[in-house]
């Protein structure tokens, strides 16, 4: 169902029981008058009462549905031309529905206990203005209410595109370093050892589709991101040789669980860049993962060669990109932790856990 119909049709509804609930009090009120007034209260009594306010329903749900007409052009207008439009629209519409009653309800239909003289008409013209300035000032609020929604809305539209935007833009950055010394790898391995070097370039081949992948999907099963980190590691390990070693424990279940792509591999690169290449030894890596109550708790430890204070801060500055993505993504719910020791670092990244997502994978 549209929008504009279902607005449309909220709007007759509206129409339809506020128009017919004032006619039934009015009537009810006309009756207990005439019962009160000794008038014998008959079916033709009754009958003339009836069509007199449901014809009255009839002038007041046409005249106000051209009162309406104008009001939503005018509504977004400043409140000085508003007023300048509304007042006399307002004074108009009660004219014509007073006319109306005199008009046609008595002098044509005699459907009124009496000739309505000046002063009752005067009444009916003040009584008519004053319902009229209600439905107005009801429809001003509907009418408010609706375009803050709307407002809101976009508003949050337009904030989670913005967030869609960010977060493409985060998980699609690729190290440019890393991909120059990849590249410089396979141009000395062409020479020395084709095989390693088809290799190297299906390692990296691999590692690109999953940056590029990255930007369809949320989340993917860790499984599947420690494929990418593998192939990330293959390629770092022909540049070091020996001087990387790594070693990784994943606890059972916790393959299956959720976790943005290429963030442990941003982990992983972060451990390499900081640890392992600014040692002359090298060093081990140790990734691992498990899942505790209701997170999935990733940690990844490296040597430092600098002092902690230095290590710190050079570490932590490249782990800010991961941070934005999991702020995005998660809000509060999940956590990357920094801790620096004598000689290692070790970052842990704490996710959420659904059992019941992992099922359904």
């Amino acid at each position: 169902m549209a929008a504009g119909s279902t607005l449309s049709r909220r709007y007759v509804w509206l129409q339809l029981g506020g128009w017919g609930l004032t006619c039934v009090l009015f009537c009810s009120i006309a009756l207990v008058y005439l019962q009160y007034s000794h008038h014998a209260i008959t079916r033709a009594i009754v009958g003339r009462v009836l069509l007199s306010y449901g014809l009255y329903m009839s002038y007041g749900l046409l005249l106000s549905h051209l009162l309406h007409l104008g009001l939503r052009r005018w509504m977004k207008l400043p409140l000085n031309a508003l007023l300048l439009r509304i007042v006399p629209s307002l004074l108009l519409t009660a004219s014509l529905l007073t006319a109306a009653l005199i008009l046609i309800n008595d002098r044509a239909l005699h459907l009124t206990m009496g000739k309505i003289d000046q002063a009752i008409g005067l009444s009916l013209f003040f009584n008519n203005g004053i319902m009229l300035l209600g439905w107005i000032i009801i429809y001003a609020l509907i009418y408010t209410a609706r375009e803050r929604r709307r407002e809101e809305s976009r508003r949050l539209a337009m904030e989670l595109a913005a967030q869609e935007a960010q977060y493409r833009s985060l998980s699609a950055r690729v190290n440019p370093h890393f991909l120059f010394n990849a590249l410089n790898t396979i141009r000395a391995l062409m020479y020395e050892d084709t095989a390693q070097a088809d290799h190297a370039l299906t390692r990296l081949a691999g590692l690109l589709r999953a940056g590029l992948r990255s930007e369809e999907r949320r989340e993917i099963p860790l499984k599947d991101e420690l494929e990418v980190v593998t192939d990330y590691l293959q390629l770092e390990q022909m540049r070091f040789e020996q001087r990387l070693r790594v070693h990784t424990h994943i606890a059972p279940g916790a393959e299956r669980a959720l976790v943005p792509p290429m963030t442990v591999q941003h982990l992983v690169e972060n451990a390499v860049k900081h640890g392992i290449e600014r040692i002359e030894a090298g060093g081990e890596i140790v990734l691992s993962a498990q899942v505790i109550g209701a997170e999935l708790e990733i940690s990844v430890t490296n040597p430092v060669a600098r002092s902690a204070q230095a290590s710190q801060e050079s570490t932590g500055t490249g782990l800010e990109n991961t941070r934005q993505r999991l702020q995005l993504l998660y809000g509060t719910l999940a956590t990357l932790e920094l801790h620096i020791h004598q000689t290692t670092a070790t970052v842990t990244l704490r996710l959420p856990h659904s059992p019941q997502e992992i099922q359904e994978i």
